[in-house]
Parts: C-alpha cells; sequence; structure tokens
C-alpha cells in the first residue's frame, strides 16, 4: 500500500516536479493554498509533507505551525522549501516552526527523491515511538533542527542550550539516549560525559555527541571517556534518526535482559505464595551475617516463628482461608520490620526472622511485637468468620562470635517446639546462657 505525501505549493511547475519524482513509490496529494492544505491534512494520514515557503494564502511556516498544534499531525515530518537561493535567514525559523530540513527548490532532482525515499523508510523501522531523549547544544538552530526530527519518530524531546541546566532535570527525565554537541561555551561534551557516566541511574544510557572533527585522536577520545557513539556534522535526517534509532534499541536489549535477570533472581530466591525470601537464600544470608559477626564482633538475632494449628484452620476454612493467613501475617510482620532486617519463609508455616546489630537489651519487646501482631491480625474466612492466628516462636541472639549454622537452625528450633508443647501463643529466647519466655 503506497504511502501518501502531501506536496504544498503555489506553482504548478514545482509540484509537476515533485509529483514527477515521487508518483511511482507514493500516493501524491497536492494543494495550492494554506487552506487547501489544512483541509486535505484532516481526510488523510500523511508520512510526510513537502510545503514551499510561499503559499497562495500565506506561509509555509503557517502550516508547519498548524500541525504542530494538532494531536495526531504532530508526528508527521514537514520540509520546507524555498526558492530562494540566499536562504539562511530562514533556516533557524523553519526549524522553529518544526521542520525537519529547509531545501532550495535548485536542489530538486533525482538524489532529493532518494532522500526522501530513506526518510520514509527509516521512520517506518525505526520504532521507537514513546522513548525520551534529552538534547543539548548551545546552537539553537542546531538543537531546534534535532529536536524536531526525533519528534517526528514519536519520541519525547527535552531540549536544553546549557549543560547544566539538563544535569538538574536529569534524574526526573529517565532518558533512552543523550544528544551531545563536542563543542559548547559552558563545557564540551568529553567533560559532561564524565560527568553523566557518574550517574549510577545512566549507567546503560547512550550517549551521542555531535561533532564537525574528523580528528581520528578526538573521536577515540570520545569513546574512551563514556561515549557510545558520534555522528559528524552536518547530518541528514535520516542519518540522525538510524543512529538515534539503534542506540535506543541497544540500551532496550540491555534493559530488557537486566529485567530479565531481575525476574530470574526473584525467581530463584523468593516463595511465590508470601513473596518473602525462600529457604535457600535466606541460609545464605545468614550464613554471611554469621561470618561477619564472627569476624567483626557484631550481634545480631535469629527469630524461628511457626502458626499454631496451622493444619486445623486449613480443614476447617479451606487452603484458600490458609493461603490468605500465610500471606497476611507474613506481610504485616515484614512490615513491622526494619529495612536491614531479612524475613524468609523457612517451609510450610515456619518463617526465620534475621535482625542484624541487634542488641539483647531490646530484643524481648521486639519478640512481644511479633507475637502481638498474630494475635490482633484480623482474618475472615469465606463465610465471614474471624479465623484466629497466634505463632509460637523461638529466638536467640547470637552474640559477637561466631557459631555454626546448624546449631543456631538447632537452638531456635528446639526453643519453638518449646513454646508449642508449653502451651503455643508464645516465645522462648535464649539470652547468654539464659532462657527468657514470653507470652
Amino acid at each position: 500500500m503506497k504511502k501518501y505525501i502531501l506536496i504544498a505549493d503555489p506553482s504548478k511547475v514545482s509540484r509537476f516536479v515533485l509529483e514527477n519524482y515521487l508518483r511511482e513509490k507514493y500516493k501524491i496529494l497536492t494543494a495550492s493554498s494554506y487552506s487547501e492544505a489544512t483541509d486535505i491534512l484532516n481526510k488523510f494520514i500523511f508520512s510526510l509533507v513537502i510545503v514551499s515557503y510561499e503559499l497562495k494564502d500565506g506561509f509555509g511556516f503557517d502550516l508547519c505551525r498548524y500541525i504542530q498544534k494538532k494531536e495526531k499531525l504532530r508526528s508527521v515530518p514537514v520540509i520546507l522549501l524555498s526558492s530562494n537561493e540566499e536562504d539562511e535567514r530562514y533556516r533557524f525559523k523553519a526549524f522553529e516552526v518544526g521542520a525537519i530540513d529547509f531545501i532550495r527548490k535548485s536542489q530538486i532532482d533525482e538524489n532529493f527523491a532518494k532522500y526522501i525515499d530513506e526518510i520514509i523508510e527509516v521512520l517506518s523501522i525505526s520504532d521507537i515511538s514513546g522513548s525520551t531523549a534529552l538534547i543539548v547544544d548551545d546552537s539553537l538552530v542546531q538543537l531546534k533542527f534535532i529536536e524536531n526530527i526525533l519528534k517526528s519518530t514519536g519520541i519525547n524531546v527535552y531540549s536544553y542550550s546549557k549543560p547544566s541546566e539538563m544535569l538538574n532535570e536529569i534524574k526526573s527525565r529517565s532518558p533512552d539516549i543523550i544528544i551531545t554537541d563536542l563543542f559548547m561555551e559552558e563545557t564540551d561534551g568529553i567533560d559532561l560525559t564524565k560527568k553523566l557516566r557518574k550517574i549510577k541511574a545512566l549507567k546503560h544510557v547512550p550517549i551521542l555527541i555531535q561533532t564537525s572533527s574528523r580528528e581520528n585522536s578526538f573521536l577515540r577520545a570520545l569513546l574512551l571517556h563514556g561515549a557510545n557513539d558520534y555522528i559528524l556534522k552536518p547530518f541528514s535526517a535520516e542519518e540522525a534518526i538510524l543512529r538515534v534509532t539503534s542506540n535506543i534499541k541497544t540500551k532496550k536489549l540491555y534493559d530488557d535482559l537486566e529485567e530479565t535477570n531481575r525476574e530470574l533472581f526473584k525467581k530463584a530466591t523468593t516463595d511465590s505464595l508470601t513473596g518473602l525470601y525462600n529457604r535457600r537464600f535466606f541460609m545464605e544470608q545468614l550464613e554471611n551475617i554469621n561470618y561477619n559477626a564472627g569476624r567483626y564482633g557484631h550481634n545480631f538475632a535469629v527469630v524461628l516463628w511457626d502458626i499454631d494449628r496451622f493444619k486445623e484452620i486449613n480443614d476447617s476454612y479451606g487452603h484458600d482461608t490458609g493461603d490468605k493467613v500465610l500471606m497476611e501475617l507474613s506481610s504485616a510482620i515484614r512490615n513491622m520490620l526494619r529495612k536491614s532486617d531479612i524475613m524468609g519463609r523457612f517451609g510450610g508455616e515456619e518463617f526465620l526472622c534475621l535482625f542484624p546489630g541487634q542488641e539483647e537489651i531490646n530484643f524481648p519487646r521486639v519478640v512481644g511485637k511479633l507475637l502481638d501482631i498474630a494475635r490482633s491480625l484480623d482474618i475472615y474466612a469465606e463465610d465471614n468468620e474471624k479465623v484466629k492466628v497466634t505463632i509460637s516462636i523461638g529466638a536467640m541472639i547470637c552474640d559477637r562470635t561466631y557459631e555454626s549454622l546448624d546449631n543456631i537452625i538447632k537452638t531456635v528450633d528446639e526453643l519453638m517446639y518449646k513454646a508449642k508443647n508449653n502451651g503455643r501463643n508464645r516465645a522462648y529466647i535464649k539470652l547468654k546462657n539464659k532462657i527468657l519466655e514470653i507470652s
């Protein structure tokens, strides 16, 4: 299916020449005036608009502004044409109103047709809509030129004329690419790249540097100091889109890989029902903390707690209610812990809590709070009957000396069963050489 191109030009000759070059590959619609062009724009979906500097009832700039104001047209690329060979004074204005290029009519030939083909093809395969780009350049003409090119791909663009302005906002922007000029008055692109690479959140964000220098030493320096790519000025719209697309897609591959690794790590280390750490990962953390305690003399505490009469809960209310008890109780206790504390599901209805740096004087109060959380929990079965939940706890303080993991787990397990055998809904804590009961 042919893509649509709108040619807006008051000259029949210009329209004929352009149409002659482009009609083989594209569906061409033409207009001679601003009003005629806006009417056509609202009836069709265009891949490109080519508009003359002057129209019968206005200027090409006016049509650019109209396109920028319309949400559904904003990403349509516009090329402005001029018959004035001395048109440099209009170039900035063209970029300011949204054009991606400003070309003399004398340059329209077979190469222009190839240029159009390349732009439309690149835009059709770019697939980076919705990404975010930050651009910094102290040349306003160049800044608007790149901004317009990227907006035609559907990218969200934030532009800055000073590197310091971008650095102040960068943490709130979450960019997928950063584009900077090599030479700027405030700082150069290499120094800016060094600063950006110190920001951990930008680890995989590609940095594309614009430069007019062909010196190999300069180009090597850009890459050595953290830039991902460079683009030599002057460059065309399609070259910019290709470079930006390539770098953003590479970044998204890194993002997808990191997300996959996070998901794999989560599956390997957490319990699928409660979202807590599983037994294997918890024991690894306990081993590390136990080793550090023996080496550096740090206190830590271990708590093993078990839901009382959990089999009766399942038998009386069903396994859905049993799962609800596991999830809500573990969540309530996890919310009480400090960020540095670690909690895991040891198996079935048994859970372990690890308290790094826990001092003995406060530990009984912490354990008592665990008992209270279970007692005060409001959980209801499907028939709206409240489920009574209590827990039995075995706990100990590991006091600045290395002890084997087997002995730690054996001790808290024995204390937890002591709580079970003495009526449940209570805790036993080993503090040095004494056992303290909390009920």
